[in-house]
């Protein structure tokens, strides 16, 4: 959102001085947004990168909503996570294989089908966990 705005806000003024302060009603709310432009001052140059070359490429949506990039790859307990979840989807495939495969007497074609259930939905879980640590779809339509 504050990409668009800062580009939105470039494109209409131009090369002239920088015009937020007219653009905004200043509150504890607008803290985030005053801080990002401070530091995109601080770091290029007193102008926002693209100031002049209004031309801006569209950004791929994967590379907005990587997850694993952007975050999982520098936080050790995200990537245990990611790992264990790896690891629970395959063994609780394998297992749900292995008992379709087996069909134990004892348990009786119900109880197989339970297990076999129960093993499925648990590498389901784990298949969601470990596409949630590594990308997240966000549809702006289901926001409303």
């Amino acid at each position: 959102m504050a990409e668009s705005r800062e580009y939105s806000l470039a494109k209409t003024k131009g090369e002239k001085s920088d015009r937020y302060a007219d653009a905004i009603l200043p509150t504890s709310a607008d803290k985030p947004v005053i801080t990002f432009r401070k530091w995109i001052k601080d770091f290029s140059k007193g102008r926002i990168p693209y100031k002049g070359d209004i031309a801006l490429n569209p950004v791929d949506r994967t590379a907005v909503f990587d997850v694993y990039h952007q975050s999982t790859v520098y936080s050790t307990k995200c990537m245990g996570a990611l790992k264990n979840a790896h690891k629970v989807r395959s063994l609780a495939s394998g297992a749900a294989v292995v008992m379709c495969i087996w069909q134990p007497v004892c348990l009786g074609k119900l109880g197989t089908g339970a297990l076999v259930g129960l093993f499925g939905a648990a590498a389901l879980l784990a298949h969601k966990i470990a596409g949630m640590l590594t990308y997240m779809e966000h549809v702006t339509a289901e926001d409303d």
